[in-house]
């Protein structure tokens, strides 16, 4: 069980750790399929993005895989008050990062030039997946708001 002190532990019982391990799996093998993926573009010369853009939208990939999975089945967090406190900070950072490329794109800066996505595209993907995550917790919090 992991806990960050007596008075504040995350409380995760038998049934969340055995989810946990589930979904860290299921992320293992997400990661090994991103690899593969990311090889044969590679191996192509298929460059759909910058390079820095690319890792991030990969990692973000594999966030909301995992993430998303802890969410819907109830293993993200042993507490209410945890979860809760989760889903504003989340909502606030996923806002702010659809936000900035968004107005950036009212600007007339492209999402996608030369056939890959700029900064602004990659943030937006990235954006839309961090919305994935919310739009998880708030299912699950929708579905047990007591849990």
């Amino acid at each position: 069980m992991m806990s960050v002190n007596e008075k504040n532990s995350w409380q995760f019982d038998e049934r969340q750790e055995g989810l946990r391990g589930q979904a860290f799996r299921h992320g293992y093998i997400a990661a090994i399929i991103v690899i593969i993926v990311r090889m044969v573009l590679a191996s192509s010369g298929i460059v759909w993005a910058e390079a820095f853009t690319q890792e991030l939208i990969w990692l973000f990939v594999l966030v909301t895989v995992v993430s998303c999975e802890l969410h819907l089945r109830g293993a993200y967090f042993g507490r209410a008050m945890m979860r809760k406190f989760f889903m504003c900070i989340w909502c606030i950072c996923t806002s702010i990062t659809l936000a900035l490329p968004i107005i950036d794109l009212c600007s007339g800066e492209p999402a996608i030039q030369n056939g890959m996505l700029t900064q602004n595209g990659g943030m937006i993907a990235i954006g839309l997946l961090m919305a994935a995550n919310a739009a998880c917790a708030l299912a699950r919090h929708l579905r047990h708001p007591e849990r």
